[in-house]
């Protein structure tokens, strides 16, 4: 995969297409879906080549924006791309687990609207129902998939339409593969939040409801928990994103946190390193100059927490194709699924090697 190339492609696209044939409710898609905001978590590895061709090419566009519109919501097409597993060049080293922090709830109980539609979101991704996960959202509701796909990047930056049924369902093929399950554990509504995203707008009163959830990758072993955030107006779910909160709870139900994954990985590296190659897909230790703040602030004030967390939700090194759509996973999943059935077999050989 190369980014400069899938940058251009896209750039060249949206050069070609125009603005004089871009409908207005488009033009205001594309107006909300371009707003800039702090808690945006995640950038795309698409900006790591650092060319001035690249900013050219950028200022390019956004003096297309300001002046035109744009027609920035005609997708790019990306062709699959298969790619086996990258070749790590040192052992993985294993980072001591970080102080888990409270779940940052906000003090009002969730209204029953709300609540059902929460629940029925987290039914649809447990029963891996694309459909049922559509319809919890509005028309021009957006969630965050824990990666990006390439075809929706340019139109919606790190954010996935749930109109587009397509990535949603891969989206779901890569939960089914490995034994995805969520558990809402406590939710609380936040009426001091601020409405970051704004899908939905005006449709309702805005409303940030926060929950504790339980995530449990089963063909892992692994379970984590995380703050689910969701971003309603009305009774109308306009945007679903995530943190993460603690990465080895103690009371999970799967023997491993997130240090025994990156404890089965340097196993695997020093066991079976052939294996390690084909399966493992390496996290970017270091921020790029450009993300730097972004890595700053997931943990404020905790330097150690931050160079935890932010190589988890920034993209891995490399992409690999789910149902034929180009797909950059964070590194927090960062493995292709492709190869999920033998991880999970070698996970359950780490298991009974170390007698957990």
């Amino acid at each position: 995969m190369n980014d400069k190339r899938d940058f251009d492609r896209a750039v060249d696209r949206l050069l070609d297409d125009g603005s004089d044939t871009t409908p207005s409710h488009v033009i205001d898609a594309v107006l909300l879906a371009v707003r800039s905001t702090p808690q945006e978590r995640h950038f795309r590895n698409l900006w790591r080549t650092q060319s001035m061709t690249m900013y050219l090419r950028v200022a390019a566009v956004i003096a297309i924006v300001a002046v035109a519109g744009v027609a920035a919501l005609y997708a790019f097409g990306s062709g699959p791309n298969v790619g086996s597993g990258p070749t790590p060049t040192t052992q993985p080293t294993l980072t001591p687990p970080p102080t888990a922090v409270p779940p940052l709830l906000g003090p009002d109980p969730v209204s029953d609207e709300r609540m059902t539609v929460i629940r029925q979101q987290v039914d649809a991704i447990n029963a891996s129902d694309a459909n049922a996960f559509i319809d919890t959202f509005l028309p021009e509701g957006v969630f965050a998939p824990g990666g990006d796909f390439l075809e929706g990047l340019v139109r919606f930056g790190n954010s996935q339409p749930v109109a587009d049924a397509d990535l949603v369902e891969a989206w779901m093929a890569i939960n089914r593969a490995w034994g995805f399950e969520a558990a809402i554990i406590a939710c609380n509504q936040d009426p001091g939040a601020r409405i970051a995203y704004g899908y939905g707008e005006g449709q309702g009163d805005p409303m940030v409801v926060n929950c504790e959830v339980a995530t449990r990758w089963h063909s892992l072993s692994m379970e984590i928990t995380e703050r689910w955030s969701y971003e309603f107006h009305g009774s109308g779910l306009g945007h679903w994103g995530f943190q993460l909160l603690d990465l080895n709870p103690p009371d999970r139900a799967l023997p491993l946190g997130y240090d025994g994954l990156e404890a089965w990985e340097a196993w695997l590296a020093a066991t079976h390193p052939a294996s390690a190659a084909r399966y493992l897909n390496p996290r970017i230790s270091e921020p790029p100059d450009y993300a730097r703040e972004w890595w700053e602030a997931q943990a404020p004030g905790d330097p150690e927490r931050a160079a935890r967390l932010a190589p988890l939700l920034f993209s891995a090194e490399n992409e690999w194709s789910i149902q034929g759509h180009e797909y950059a996973p964070f590194g927090l999943i960062p493995y292709d699924p492709a190869f999920a059935d033998e991880i999970e077999a070698s996970i359950q050989d780490y298991l009974v090697e170390v007698q957990l």
